[in-house]
């Protein structure tokens, strides 16, 4: 999936050229359907050839050919009409390049210098690295969650046996205490066996943290006792990224696991987001390090100092060229992009316009 860097990246390229950027939604699951992209395809680029009615003549034909050139490679064989979503950039001269999309864009078009940026923040929000650790008393099976359907199976590891747990921990002997009875035998076979289970899991965890890195989410399933010794080991600079999945269970098929951890996060996300803008916005009444509103934020990506900039979807959805604006300015202040979804964005559009930003500095003071 997009990330914030591929977003950067992509915000540079063709900067300083006027391009046509297309997006479309066709999954065309049925062969039969292959041409149904024709009518949202038509769609798209309607409202931007309309809107350069007056311009001259040169720019008119300009806009022409870059459409003639996205609608050839739509209606190649090898075209990606399977994908949830469709980029394709052309400028007068050729296309520059049609690549399919892993999560589903709305089908709009502009003509303006660099390529069209707002369709795919959403995605990019959504990219942060999911890993999902899958535990029991003997095992543990590590995944990497790719897209919003898919699981990579990474690794299994399994516990080391209690004669190499004693080895390990230093006895020296090599071997369980073969004279020892009753409960006493129990208890001691019980602690070596939750000492290999915990080296089990301290060594599944070493690169599960590794593939999260700084901002990505641990999801932890298996019998409630192996996931609660699994989660007691996570460091706490990363606890708070943690999500349980309760009742999923060690049998739980791939397509289980994956909406499982794709329902959980959408939660926790949500319930993150929300108390995020809540926060910023009592912040940014105080005149403190936030601002809330269009004008607000514009002022202050004017003066540089805007560090977070969050976005509604239905502000994105509304007003792709002026998000797009906004991204811009964002990205070269390198400041973080963000767009949020149900109750964080409900509330940022009743009492922000759908725009909010985290600032460097507090407001400034107005004059009196």
């Amino acid at each position: 999936m997009l990330s914030e860097r591929d977003l950067k990246q992509l915000a540079n390229v063709f900067a300083d050229r006027r391009v046509l950027t297309v997006y479309l939604h066709p999954a065309v699951e049925n062969p039969a359907d292959r041409h149904r992209w024709e009518a949202e395809f038509e769609q798209a680029v309607r409202a931007v050839v309309d809107a350069t009615a007056s311009a001259p003549h040169a720019e008119r034909e300009a806009l022409r050919a870059a459409v003639e050139h996205v609608r050839r490679a739509l209606a190649q064989p090898d075209a990606p009409l399977h994908a949830a979503g469709i980029r394709a950039v052309a400028d007068e001269r050729q296309l520059l390049h049609c690549v399919p999309l892993e999560t589903r864009v709305p089908s709009v078009a502009s003509w303006q210098r660099g390529v069209l940026l707002a369709p795919l923040l959403g995605e990019v929000t959504a990219a942060q690295p999911t890993v999902l650790l899958m535990v029991d008393e003997r095992t543990a099976r590590l995944f990497r969650v790719t897209t919003p359907r898919q699981l990579e199976h990474l690794q299994t590891r399994t516990a080391l046996e209690p004669t190499e747990v004693e080895r390990h921990l230093g006895s020296g002997k090599g071997r369980f205490h073969a004279g020892t009875r009753g409960g006493t035998a129990a208890d001691a076979l019980d602690r070596l066996q939750r000492a290999a289970r915990d080296r089990l899991f301290a060594d599944a965890l070493g690169p599960a943290l590794d593939l999260m890195g700084a901002e990505g989410w641990l999801a932890i399933g298996g019998p409630p006792r192996a996931v609660a010794a699994a989660r007691s080991l996570v460091p706490g600079t990363a606890e708070d990224r943690v999500i349980v999945l309760d009742g999923l269970d060690t049998h739980a098929t791939p397509h289980e696991m994956v909406q499982a951890v794709s329902t959980a996060l959408l939660a926790r996300a949500g319930e993150r987001d929300a108390a995020m803008v809540r926060g910023l916005l009592d912040v940014a009444a105080a005149r403190g390090r936030a601002a809330a509103g269009l004008v607000a934020t514009r002022a202050m990506l004017d003066r540089q100092d805007v560090a977070d900039l969050i976005l509604s979807d239905a502000f994105v959805a509304r007003h792709p060229t002026e998000t797009d604006d906004l991204l811009h300015h964002a990205f070269r202040q390198g400041a973080h992009v963000r767009e949020v979804h149900g109750v964080a964005a409900a509330t940022i559009d009743e009492r922000a316009e759908g725009v909010l930003a985290r600032l460097r500095y507090a407001m400034p003071t107005p004059l009196r």
